[in-house]
Order: structure tokens, then C-alpha cells, then sequence
């Protein structure tokens, strides 16, 4: 088998790469809630460089039967920007709402690597 078959896997977006740790006191769930209100309201208005700022440069947009009728994964902030662009000739999504508090917050599955979880409707 050769190499050049193989589609290349993006860093991890690690708390050493993003030069980074995270607070004791981190309020993961204030994050979260001022995260979504921001992405919802950039998202209903159609301001593209709003929700991209969401992002940091190598992040993950996973779109899963949401805006695209599919599943799809888009690396990178200017493929997430790209999709959002295709996307804003569409009807734009409304009525946002986050889910329960129990899916919002902190994930550890390394000690370097850290997410906040949260899941949301419109």
C-alpha cells in the first residue's frame, strides 16, 4: 500500500498546539451558553464572519442532516467559511434553542485535548 492513497488527518487542535490550559475555575457552561447564544443569533442574521469567529483556524464543522440534507465534515476555517457562504442562499435557520444542561460541558478524552459539549435545536 502506498502513502499517497491516504488522505491526510488534520492535527488535533491539542492544548500544547493552541498554547493553552485549562483554568481551575473554568465555567465551562457559561462558555458554552455565551458560545450558542453568539453562533445563533450570527447564524438567524446570516453574518458569516460572526459564526466564523466561533472557530479557531484548523476547527471542525459537522453538519449532520442539518443544512445540507447529508452528512458532512468540514475542516478548516476556510472550507467551514466556504459552506457557510453556500449556505446563506438559503432560507436561514431560526428559532435556536440549546438542549437540557446535562449534554453541556467539559470533555476531556486526553489530558490534552478538551472540548466544550453542548447540543442544540432550531
Amino acid at each position: 500500500m502506498t502513502t499517497e492513497n491516504l488522505v491526510p488527518e488534520p492535527p488535533l487542535p491539542t492544548l500544547q498546539r493552541l498554547d493553552t490550559t485549562i483554568p481551575a475555575d473554568l465555567d465551562a457552561k457559561a462558555i458554552g451558553k455565551a458560545w450558542f447564544t453568539t453562533l445563533a443569533l450570527s447564524v438567524e442574521v446570516g453574518d458569516v464572519q460572526g459564526v466564523t469567529k466561533l472557530f479557531v483556524d484548523d476547527g471542525f464543522w459537522r453538519d449532520i442532516l442539518a443544512f445540507t440534507w447529508d452528512f458532512r465534515t468540514f475542516s478548516g476555517l476556510t472550507k467551514i467559511t466556504q459552506f457557510l457562504v453556500d449556505c446563506s442562499k438559503s432560507p436561514r435557520p431560526t428559532a435556536f434553542a440549546s438542549r437540557d444542561d446535562a449534554y453541556l460541558g467539559l470533555q476531556r478524552s486526553y489530558p490534552d485535548i478538551a472540548w466544550i459539549n453542548l447540543f442544540f435545536d432550531f
